[in-house]
């Protein structure tokens, strides 16, 4: 028997659930805020608004070192966040199932450094505190402060992977309706999923099509590296999120394309009125057929 077009096609559609699982990150961190009541009694008679809250931020100096494991700590959640897709509000993301080894190896590298950066922070940790009260002044006091051994504790991140539901896991019989619920359900995840994608690499796109719109000489003509950098990186990231998504990575396929001759020679736009237009003018298009095909905000 010659299969038919619909039903070939239909044969080659991976499920969801086997292209993707789900992966939980729970995540804390010690409290780094104490709230100011004597600086908040001040706005609040100012404002004449009893509801506003006054925090002052402990450990503020960036080079503080303190600040910086901190800082790398919020790195475990920013690569989480990048390297999957939404599946429900605040709750466990959507890993495409080939990416499951690079995104384990890379999580657990980057809470590996953060143990790494908290253990070599603990020595020094209560004459960071002291110095802190210093820079603050007459309003700091050591109570406001997390101990030691609570800031270690309060440090944690662990991460759970399970699978997609589906119809098939039910171990009882459910209605038609119920089951037909479900499959809508994955079927709209999957395409706020692609739409997701396509999103990440459409605002850098857009932000470097603006920046290219505006002539040599004028103000705000000056674009950075990063410019192009964050569209290609995003392209990078969206190629992993794809899910094997034929129609996505072609259109990732097709901005790469159109950004080579920047990523080539940046300094050609920055100097060529007419280069600088065409490139404009090029990934215009692309950005706008992006915006067509996923629905993204022009």
């Amino acid at each position: 028997m010659i299969d038919t077009p619909s039903t070939s096609f239909a044969a080659a559609v991976t499920p969801l659930n086997r292209k993707a699982m789900l992966v939980k990150l729970t995540c804390s961190k010690p409290t780094t805020s104490r709230r100011d009541k004597e600086v908040e009694a001040v706005v609040q008679a100012q404002y004449a608004d009893t509801g506003l809250t006054v925090l002052q931020q402990l450990f503020k100096d960036k080079a503080n070192p303190v600040r910086i494991v901190i800082n790398e700590a919020s790195q475990v959640y920013t690569y989480h966040v990048a390297h999957t897709l939404p599946w429900s509000d605040r709750g466990p993301r959507m890993l495409p199932v080939e990416q499951y080894v690079a995104y384990s190896t890379a999580m657990r590298g980057l809470i590996g450094d953060v143990e790494s950066s908290v253990a070599a922070l603990m020595p020094r940790y209560d004459a960071l505190v002291q110095q802190d009260i210093y820079s603050r002044g007459a309003r700091a006091q050591l109570s406001d402060y997390p101990t030691a051994e609570e800031f270690k504790e309060k440090m944690q991140f662990k991460f759970f992977f399970s699978p997609l539901p589906d119809v098939s896991h039910f171990l009882f019989d459910i209605n038609p309706e119920d089951k037909a619920a479900l499959t809508a359900q994955l079927e709209e995840v999957e395409k706020q999923a692609k739409n997701e994608v396509a999103g990440r690499i459409h605002a850098p796109l857009v932000h470097l099509v603006n920046k290219l719109k505006v002539g040599i000489g004028e103000p705000g003509a000056i674009f950075r590296d990063s410019a192009v950098e964050n569209v290609n990186e995003a392209c990078d990231i969206a190629r992993q999120l794809a899910m094997g998504d034929e129609t996505v990575l072609a259109m990732i396929d097709e901005v790469k394309q159109a950004i080579r001759p920047l990523v080539k020679g940046m300094h050609v736009v920055r100097e060529s009125p007419v280069e600088r237009a065409n490139a404009a003018n090029k990934l215009d298009e692309v950005a706008k057929k992006m915006s067509f095909m996923f629905g993204r905000a022009a």
